[in-house]
């Protein structure tokens, strides 16, 4: 029965799917979804890459700083999103380097979806102002009579 009454706080998801700044929120999620599928998938492929660069200059100058390929993929991961833990470092000067440039490309990388969200979701702001616009000019010729909501109808078209 108390399981029923903690479903009452999903009541607040419904007031934020009314609201038509979190349809455009949404909206731009939605129609960025392929390009950050695809930013993932680089994403994961580049551990992968910096893995295997990382442990084999390990091996290539004799430390055995990592166990396995994995465990390099998952340390070129960390670097990349610069989680960062220090379980596992390098201990080769090339092994340094490629940590380096590991680092610097997941900086780049992760900087990406917030141009490709921003774009989205500005197109779609734009296109809900052009929206409400629209729907002020039809207000406004249905009721040229009275000023006051004609003036503030038009007003909220502007003003978000």
């Amino acid at each position: 029965m108390n399981s029923f009454k903690s479903m009452r706080v999903l009541r607040v998801f419904t007031v934020l799917y009314r609201n038509e700044y979190t349809k455009v929120m949404m909206l731009s999620l939605n129609a960025s979804a392929h390009p950050l599928s695809l930013l993932v998938l680089a994403a994961l492929m580049a551990a992968l890459i910096f893995g295997s660069l990382i442990y084999v200059a390990e091996l290539s100058f004799g430390t055995y700083s990592f166990k396995s390929l994995a465990q390099a993929t998952w340390y070129g991961y960390e670097t990349m999103t610069s989680i960062g833990y220090g379980e596992i470092l390098p201990n080769s000067i090339p092994g340094y380097i490629v940590s380096l440039f590991c680092g610097m490309f997941g900086v780049i990388l992760l900087s990406m979806p917030i141009a490709i969200m921003s774009e989205s979701f500005q197109q779609y702001m734009v296109g809900l102002r052009i929206h409400k616009h629209q729907l002020a000019r039809v207000y406004y010729k249905n009721n040229q009579g009275q000023k006051n909501a004609v003036r503030s109808v038009i007003l909220s078209a502007y003003v978000f």
